[in-house]
């Protein structure tokens, strides 16, 4: 009998080296919480990247070659945005595109009293039917990388204190080569 898994779907998880003194610089430049009437969490897109992008840019690259390194090919940054949820907030099931790299920084986290990230299958469980999530078991950090297609949201926040994440994308160098074609 011969057994194949011809399919996967791949997570990578690092953590930030020397993170407890990268978090409160980090903080100190991140936008405030506003919050547009509903319980969603928000969203803040950094087009311009000031504020809080030098300290992202130094912490984040020896996290980036590792990555890289792992994957096998290059990758760049797209973009990043701040996610705050105060109590009750919660971010719906999305992707982040039909190709590229995804990733969550996990900047004002604590295991104890906030949820993580689901991602959510693009298979179902093959006997069943049911539709297959999974949760990694972060810290404060902690970043995971993941393919910017697949599903994945946020619980709402259950606790008094604030949740909050970085998020990013990344295109491949064959990716930057096509999109500056358009």
């Amino acid at each position: 009998m011969k057994v194949h898994h011809p399919f996967k779907v791949t997570l990578l998880h690092y953590t930030v080296p020397n993170w407890s003194y990268y978090k409160p610089i980090l903080l100190e430049g991140l936008p405030p919480y506003e919050r547009g009437g509903d319980t969603v969490s928000t969203d803040h897109l950094d087009k311009s990247k000031s504020k809080y992008f030098d300290i992202f840019d130094k912490f984040i690259e020896p996290v980036l070659t590792e990555f890289r390194r792992d994957i096998g090919h290059e990758v760049y940054i797209r973009n990043v945005w701040t996610q705050r949820a105060k109590k009750g907030d919660h971010h719906c099931p999305h992707n982040h595109g039909s190709s590229g790299w995804a990733a969550v920084l996990y900047a004002d986290y604590n295991p104890d009293i906030h949820s993580a990230t689901t991602f959510i299958s693009p298979f179902t469980e093959f006997s069943s039917g049911d539709h297959m999530d999974f949760t990694p078991n972060v810290k404060e950090g902690d970043i995971v990388f993941f393919p910017s297609q697949l599903l994945h949201y946020a619980n709402p926040n259950t606790s008094d204190k604030e949740r909050v994440i970085l998020s990013f994308n990344m295109m491949s160098t064959n990716e930057i080569d096509i999109f500056e074609m358009k």
